[in-house]
């Protein structure tokens, strides 16, 4: 009896260069407008995958807002980032299908804790991608 086959590699996803990609939301933000929707940016994430992989996922990873909504919390209290794809807002440390052949577009907006007034000055806002693959 001789058995025999032929073992192919995983297919492998990375976002090329393994880059950090920075989003400007820019230097004229009033506080009396951060709603969540004004202030919009739209951003890409770009992948590169070997083979045809099915069902990649991708997850924007962070830490929540104290006054949640699932959005980002910012380094000034009362801040956060909300994510938005495909024009509805994209829950982070949440999965969501890819397709990976193409970037995937996203945007993000300032959003502030009802009733919180922001103090002025630079703020940031880290987040981790992580893909997933079958």
């Amino acid at each position: 009896m001789n058995l025999y086959g032929v073992l192919i590699a995983p297919p492998v996803c990375t976002i090329p260069g393994n880059s950090i990609i920075y989003v400007d939301l820019g230097d004229k933000i009033l506080n009396s407008r951060i709603n969540g929707l004004n202030y919009l940016t739209d951003f890409s994430i770009p992948l590169s995958c070997t083979g045809s992989p099915a069902g990649v996922n991708m997850s924007i990873n962070g830490t929540e807002a104290s006054f949640g909504n699932k959005v980002l919390k910012a380094s000034k209290d009362g801040l956060g980032v909300r994510f938005i794809r495909n024009g509805a807002s994209q829950p982070i440390n949440s999965w969501f299908a890819v397709d990976y052949r193409q970037s995937v577009a996203l945007q993000v907006a300032p959003v502030r804790e009802a009733g919180s007034v922001i103090s002025g000055g630079y703020f940031n806002a880290t987040a981790t991608v992580t893909l997933q693959l079958p």
